[in-house]
């Protein structure tokens, strides 16, 4: 099956979906983004929605064709989560009606959350890149999935106000390129520098646009860093911060 023709069976059929169905008052709308990805995406994906559902804040839906969304198709969500990357074809891209319809949706007061690699996309697209703050670009790197402890830098952003240092066996990402409007909330070791300085890598961050909030969890690379506890809880109080800008007690 060609591009173009699957491209409008999905957009028929996704816009049958989203008329179909109803809101759930009092509850979030979140939809996942996902269907390629250089990991395990069905499994991760799988995690995510029983992780949201059992939270009982969210009403969670997920495309595996996000390219064939626009902005009309996002505004219906409180909040837009990425697991998606086109790996290993880097050079596949998004519409130009899915990327304005995103940004749109953004700059308008929607919420966009990602993490691990899916900010490992996009690489020409540089308003993608600084509305997240932090990607996998050039230099940057991983070794060996490990236990190691996250620092919480921030502690007085919503995201993170109240929380403790923890560990978690995960992938930790190296060098990563920065944005200058990146905010940082948690960080975790790497190595020491010359000097004998301990050297962090940053794990999490936040940013706005417009009148939306984004927030990317650079951790996260398999189911086990997902049941995490700690992970959970942020990735709960982070989505919730990116649909309201505020946090209930998860």
């Amino acid at each position: 099956m060609n591009y173009l023709l699957r491209l409008i069976i999905c957009s028929i059929l996704l816009g049958f979906f989203f008329s179909c169905v109803k809101k759930d008052e009092g509850k979030l709308r979140l939809i996942v983004l996902t269907g390629t990805n250089n990991h395990d995406w069905k499994a991760t994906t799988k995690q995510l929605k029983t992780m949201y559902n059992e939270s009982g804040r969210f009403e969670v839906h997920v495309t595996e064709s996000p390219d064939t969304l626009g902005y009309n198709d996002f505004k219906k969500f409180d909040v837009v989560l990425s697991n998606w990357n086109p790996w290993p074809e880097n050079k596949v891209d998004w519409p130009d009606t899915t990327k304005q319809g995103l940004m749109k949706y953004i700059e308008s007061g929607g919420g966009f959350v990602l993490f691990h690699a899916a900010s490992a996309a996009f690489y020409d697209w540089k308003e993608f890149h600084e509305l997240i703050g932090g990607t996998w670009f050039g230099r940057t790197r991983h070794g060996k999935i490990t236990d190691h402890e996250v620092i919480i830098d921030d502690k007085d952003h919503p995201i993170t106000k109240g929380l403790s240092n923890f560990r978690i066996k995960d992938e930790l990402w190296v060098e990563m390129k920065l944005q200058d409007s990146v905010n940082i909330l948690a960080s975790s070791f790497s190595k020491k520098d010359n000097n004998g300085r301990d050297m962090m890598e940053p794990v999490m961050f936040w940013n706005l646009k417009g009148t939306g909030r984004c927030f990317y969890n650079v951790l996260g690379h398999n189911v086990e860093a997902l049941e995490n506890e700690h992970w959970k809880k942020i990735m709960l109080r982070g989505t919730e911060w990116a649909a309201t800008g505020k946090v209930s007690n998860f």
